[in-house]
């Protein structure tokens, strides 16, 4: 009996390992592979773009070091029923066509950061005003 009882405790153990998904991480590309920022401030349109290599990858190891899961997804192209948002775009070599975006958001009193198709993440808020502030500059 006690070597069912040893048997079922280990499946048990090995079931609750494999049942508790890992968290997944924002997808970021390295700073190295960016030439250019672009934050946009949605609705009014204002933008800044940003070259400065020091300054994206700052920017990039903020967003990548101070978010957490929330498990929750991201089902358009950009968040759905927030109006106010900084689009964060991320240009590669210099080509049309070859960048990626972040979606930096308030809701709620929480601040957030969305990939679009990917998932929804919780940022500091210490985050979300810097890179908000660099419109203000």
């Amino acid at each position: 009996m006690k070597k069912y009882m040893g048997i079922a405790l280990a499946f048990i153990f090995i079931f609750a390992l494999t049942a508790c998904g890992a968290k997944k991480e924002i997808s970021l590309p390295e700073a190295k592979e960016i030439t250019e920022m672009e934050i946009t401030e949605n609705p009014s349109g204002n933008t800044v773009k940003i070259t400065d290599q020091d300054e994206i990858a700052k920017i990039v190891k903020d967003i990548k070091e101070n978010t957490k899961d929330t498990g929750g997804e991201s089902y358009h192209e950009s968040p759905a029923n927030i109006k106010n948002f900084l689009a964060v775009s991320f240009y590669y070599n210099n080509t049309e066509g070859n960048w990626g975006v972040v979606y930096l958001y308030e809701n709620r009193n929480k601040t957030y950061a969305e990939q679009p198709y990917s998932g929804i993440w919780k940022i500091k808020k210490e985050v979300f005003k810097e890179i908000s502030g660099k419109l203000k500059q």
